[in-house]
């Protein structure tokens, strides 16, 4: 248990850290967000590279338990060969830009699965992949 806590807690720290220093490039834009990948973040091992991104909404969202947030930051890895992708960690701020208070948070990593065939996902993998 306290080796799980630990790790979150590493990851957590690692995520507002690398936001203090990050390198955001705008990746992607609609009406609803702007996504921004951290170009200083992607790190490569064979196939398989992680990347910081940010996701900032042009709209108050909400959580469940009624806080507004405005921006996400997630840690991702893809498998640019097989077109694969698992969030690693994230956090939620209710500020812009991953300022403001960190709502939730968490760091389990997902399954693989394809990389979904939503603009955003496909921009960031590219740009990710492209970069490496």
């Amino acid at each position: 248990m306290k080796n799980t806590m630990l790790a979150s807690l590493m990851a957590l720290l690692g995520i507002m850290s690398t936001n203090a220093a990050a390198d955001w490039v705008r990746v992607y834009s609609n009406d609803k967000l702007v996504a921004f990948a951290d170009s200083s973040s992607i790190r490569k091992k064979g196939n398989i590279l992680k990347v910081l991104s940010l996701f900032d909404f042009k709209a108050e969202n909400v959580l469940t338990d009624g806080e507004s947030y405005n921006s996400i930051i997630r840690e991702t890895e893809f498998n640019c060969k097989d077109n694969q992708q698992r969030m690693i960690s994230f956090s939620i701020h209710s500020g812009k830009m991953g300022k403001g208070k960190m709502l939730e948070s968490g760091s389990d990593p997902q399954d693989w699965k394809p990389v979904s065939k939503e603009a955003v996902a496909v921009e960031m993998r590219d740009y990710a992949c492209g970069n490496s």
